[in-house]
């Protein structure tokens, strides 16, 4: 079939931790509560809009209403279930569940909902965290 969208839906079975990389920024684990002025966000999921991109093999969150952005390693959906309608990294395993933030960013004041704000700071965060040798 031309131009249709292929759909799946992945579920959440119990979520394991990806495993630490060297060289990789610390951050909360999992069962540590995050600091003030960051909410987890697969606890945002259904409440509060957020927004999310994957890059450098890491998800960055920013929850509305947030100081801080949350770094997750992986390509993670934190939701209990997510229908894929296209998928654009097909590469990369989706991990649905709760899984931890390894580290949190400080964003502009005013750039939430800007998703080249989000982007920007991803790039600037990996440029820093690998010293160019990430994967884009």
């Amino acid at each position: 079939m031309t131009g249709a969208a292929v759909t799946r839906t992945v579920t959440s079975k119990a979520p394991k931790a990806p495993k630490a990389r060297s060289g990789e920024v610390g951050g909360p684990a999992a069962g540590q509560a995050l600091p003030e002025g960051v909410t987890h966000p697969y606890d945002a999921a259904w409440s509060r809009p957020r927004l999310a991109v994957f890059r450098h093999g890491h998800t960055f969150t920013w929850c509305a209403g947030d100081r801080l952005v949350a770094i997750q390693r992986g390509r993670v959906a934190n939701a209990k279930r997510a229908t894929l309608i296209t998928d654009v990294h097909p590469a990369d395993q989706l991990l649905v569940g709760r899984y931890p933030v390894i580290g949190l960013l400080t964003p502009p004041a005013d750039g939430w909902g800007d998703s080249a704000v989000l982007r920007r700071l991803a790039d600037q965060w990996a440029e820093r965290t690998f010293g160019g040798r990430h994967r884009g």
